[in-house]
């Protein structure tokens, strides 16, 4: 995949990197609560897309750092740096939508909430629904 970098710059002038590939922000001090650039404008659900991918991947059980790169990596070809990654498992704990569980030996493996798999289905139920429609426009224009 190739890497494209720009910058941006909020309101705030504050200017971070974001990569187009994989699409995530790199800059793990990276938190935009209001006007993320990570999120569709007026979207339903405010989970951006590196935290849709790890939710997704905590879903089928819990993971520690590397095998939630190594599951996003297999089910999306996106790969999350380390940062990027914890970035958003920081983020998501803030939020509560997941937790951390028991260390087992140097690994520190996280479990989704009840409210991040909810969180979640709303998310992906609204994506769903906006392809669909996508999709159904896209065949109309094509015929």
């Amino acid at each position: 995949m190739k890497d494209i970098s720009v910058n941006v710059v909020k309101s705030t002038s504050v200017s971070h990197e974001v990569r187009a590939n994989p699409r995530t922000c790199s800059n793990v001090r990276c938190d935009h609560s209001e006007g993320d650039p990570h999120v569709m404008p007026g979207a339903k659900s405010s989970l951006p897309e590196r935290a849709v991918l790890v939710l997704t991947s905590l879903a089928a059980g819990e993971k520690h750092g590397y095998a939630l790169i190594k599951d996003v990596e297999s089910f999306a070809g996106i790969s999350l740096g380390p940062g990027t990654l914890y970035g958003a498992l920081a983020r998501l704990e803030r939020d509560g939508l997941v937790e951390p569980q028991p260390a087992e030996n140097r690994r520190h493996p996280y479990a989704i909430t009840e409210e991040g798999r909810k969180r979640l289905h709303e998310h992906l139920s609204e994506s769903a629904r906006l392809a669909a429609f996508g999709l159904e426009r896209i065949a109309i224009e094509g015929t």
